[in-house]
């Protein structure tokens, strides 16, 4: 089962302005390969250190969870942060038409609508997180379409799901999950592990290179 609900996993977000003598990159996931967010944060690091910057990449949340690293954000403490779409919807809702499940036909479409600079779609969302202290970088896009990762079933269709508990970023993605007729629970990635070897959840929807620190199945 794939679609495109939300190409962008992850949403990075600087700094206003960018002054700091060491820059900090605060990430979620683990510093494995396998997590995306965590490549794409130290290749942002390398292309800064190419620049004369200094750079650090801080993963498995070592700064906090979103809500915290977005505050330090405001404040200057940290340059940028890869994180969720949920910090945007607490300032803008907006994000969330971004996210609406088959919003996108492909990748290639999602990107003419957040990258390409004859769209003006970001335009009102960067304005209010800039009010904020926070601008927003960009959609990395990470991972590409998402599917459904459990430990139970193969899931080809939505009845698949109707025994299974997935991880939510938060509670847009429980009402989604509703409308599928699918229990949801609000985690946390770098809690995620965890919960799905207690059996809080039993997997969670992601992009197949999108960040999940997954344990072996």
């Amino acid at each position: 089962m794939k679609h495109v609900l939300f190409a962008a996993a992850t949403t990075l977000l600087t700094a206003a302005p960018l002054w700091a003598d060491d820059i900090k990159i605060a990430v979620g996931c683990p510093p494995v390969d396998a997590c995306s967010d965590y490549v794409y944060a130290e290749d942002l690091a390398a292309g800064l250190r190419e620049q004369g910057m200094e750079a650090s990449v801080f993963a498995s949340g070592a700064l906090g969870k979103d809500p915290e690293v977005v505050d330090q954000l405001s404040q200057g403490l940290v340059q940028f942060g890869l994180t969720n779409f949920v910090m945007i919807k607490e300032v803008d809702p907006r994000i969330l038409g971004f996210i609406a499940p088959y919003m996108f036909d492909d990748m290639e479409h999602f990107f003419r609508a957040t990258q390409d600079t004859q769209s003006d779609l970001l335009d009102e969302i960067k304005v209010a997180m800039q009010g904020q202290g926070v601008k927003i970088a960009g959609l990395p896009g990470l991972g590409g379409t998402m599917g459904v990762f459990n430990a139970n079933t193969p899931v080809t269709k939505v009845e698949d799901m109707a025994n299974l508990r997935l991880r939510a970023i938060d509670a847009t993605q429980i009402e989604l999950f509703k409308n599928w007729g699918v229990q949801g629970a609000v985690v946390d990635m770098p809690e995620f592990a965890g919960a799905v070897q207690q059996g809080v959840v039993d997997g969670l929807l992601q992009p197949a290179g999108g960040g999940a620190d997954l344990p072996p199945y």
